[in-house]
């Protein structure tokens, strides 16, 4: 059955949750603060979960230019050790892909925008609230944005929302912003 979901934040994991809902069937509303979504951020290690870009055959395009604009990692790359990267280990086809943050986003946001879901920008979700069997959620003006089945807040280790709402059990930011 399909459902009404807001997505609060339209960063690599707000736009990474919107994509495979909607590719479920769902309907998603993605709400950011920013008049622009843009990446925040450096580089990142996508870990072995890879396979799930190949999911859907329309987020096939997507994946490959990910993957281009990354540099294939394994127990191959010959680098300072740093961790082990070896997960062939775990099974033959799996790799990790260092990224920049911004071309994992332009990948994400690119296939947002061509399924044609709605973002909202511009828009500071500051609280939630049940109301019946749904859930309203309100910009820092009060304004009620809408009511949904399901409100993920994906708006980053920053969220003005965890705190007051579900059980925090650990958020300690780290100097080095990772």
């Amino acid at each position: 059955m399909p459902h009404e979901i807001a997505i609060i934040g339209c960063g690599t994991a707000g736009l990474a949750a919107a994509l495979f809902l909607v590719g479920d069937g769902h309907q998603v509303t993605l709400f950011e603060r920013f008049d622009t979504p843009s990446p925040v951020g450096a580089g990142l290690l996508l870990q072995p979960g890879l396979p799930v870009w190949r999911r859907w055959g329309w987020m096939q395009r997507y994946w490959q230019r990910a993957r281009a604009c990354g540099i294939y990692m394994d127990a191959r790359l010959k680098a300072v050790p740093f961790f082990d990267i070896s997960y062939q280990n775990l099974h033959p086809s799996l790799f990790g892909l260092g990224i920049h943050r911004g071309a994992l986003f332009e990948a994400l946001h690119d296939a947002v925008v061509r399924q044609g879901m709605k973002i909202v920008t511009g828009c500071n979700i500051a609280d939630t609230r049940i109301v019946g069997d749904r859930r309203e959620i309100m910009d820092k003006t009060g304004v009620v944005q809408g009511a949904f089945d399901l409100v993920i807040d994906a708006s980053g280790a920053q969220s003005s929302l965890r705190s007051g709402h579900g059980q925090m059990k650990y958020n300690k930011p780290y100097p080095y912003g990772a």
